[in-house]
């Protein structure tokens, strides 16, 4: 279960602090907060998990559906650059775009039929083909 938080002061030392939940996650929003002049959007925030780790989000909503983008995790991202980012993808939002549909997943399953047609067709000068197998051959390769 997810449990939120606010607080009015973004900085390094803030993140750092932020308490650790005992399960699960927690997300603490900065609403209104600026950072080295930077206004914070709204919806941004940091997840911290029970293992630890760190991560800043931002929250939004497109019609009646909320979502929760994972910019970084920190200290990989450093609050400005994450602040920064946050309000490139306000600003994207408030366009009508979703930002999450840019990490569409591609397809994890692979067959013994689409590696070897792809195969052929790069080392083939001959025009793509569906392949040299015929589609009864079409185990599955486990990732």
């Amino acid at each position: 279960m997810t449990r939120t938080q606010h607080l009015s002061k973004l900085n390094e030392e803030a993140i750092k602090r932020l308490p650790l939940p005992e399960t699960g996650n927690r997300i603490t929003y900065f609403p209104g907060a600026v950072l080295q002049g930077t206004q914070v959007p709204r919806g941004f925030g940091v997840r911290v998990t029970a293992s630890g780790a760190k991560s800043f989000i931002i929250n939004y909503r497109i019609k009646r559906d909320e979502y929760r983008y994972t910019i970084g995790s920190y200290p990989d991202w450093s609050a400005l650059r994450a602040v920064r980012e946050a309000r490139n993808l306000r600003q994207r939002i408030d366009r009508g775009e979703n930002p999450l549909e840019d990490r569409k997943r591609l397809p994890t399953t692979k067959t013994v039929m689409g590696c070897s047609t792809n195969l052929y067709n790069a080392t083939s000068k001959k025009r793509p083909s569906s392949g040299p197998l015929s589609r009864s051959s079409e185990p599955l390769i486990s990732s």
